[in-house]
């Protein structure tokens, strides 16, 4: 390959806000900032790096608990993630000025996406566990003719609480 990536930095910052309109379910509206940077590597060793930053894709979603108790809880997430992030990120590279960047430096799909997950949360004294499973599924191309690939997620998590006084 004529270049090829190095190392790749993403910050993002969250904008959300969330209504719990019941006890059982709350609704939910996020907008990230991302700013991305990627160092790359040309086949006579030349590094450089392109960056990208801006507004992602919105997301809007609802939460509903399905079962909860006082050691467990599983909660459905239904969501839509709306195009509003650019995918026609451009920056300078030794190639050529103003140089349209790939995929992973672009700040958002282009498409519609569904965003669902379930997500587990049990508790035992000061123990705490759960595990998630989420995904995003992308609906169509978009105007680049272009479709990212769907995403699978699992994850799980541990935890123990050392204090357990109130502050």
């Amino acid at each position: 390959y004529p270049v090829a990536p190095a190392s790749m930095d993403v910050d993002m910052h969250m904008i959300c806000a969330m209504y719990g309109i019941t006890d059982k379910f709350t609704a939910m509206i996020m907008l990230p900032y991302y700013f991305k940077s990627m160092t790359m590597v040309m086949r006579d060793g030349t590094r450089f790096t392109t960056y990208s930053d801006g507004l992602g894709d919105l997301q809007i979603s609802g939460l509903y608990s399905l079962y909860r108790s006082n050691m467990h809880q599983l909660v459905f997430n239904g969501g839509l993630s709306v195009p509003t992030g650019s995918i026609d990120v451009r920056d300078d590279t030794p190639s050529a000025p103003n140089s349209k960047l790939g995929y992973t430096m672009q700040l958002g799909s282009g498409t519609a996406d569904l965003l669902p997950a379930l997500t587990y949360m049990g508790k035992w004294d000061r123990v705490h566990w759960g595990t998630q499973v989420s995904g995003a599924i992308r609906l169509d191309e978009n105007s680049n003719d272009y479709r990212l690939g769907n995403r699978y997620r699992l994850t799980g998590w541990g935890g123990y609480q050392i204090y357990g006084g109130i502050i």
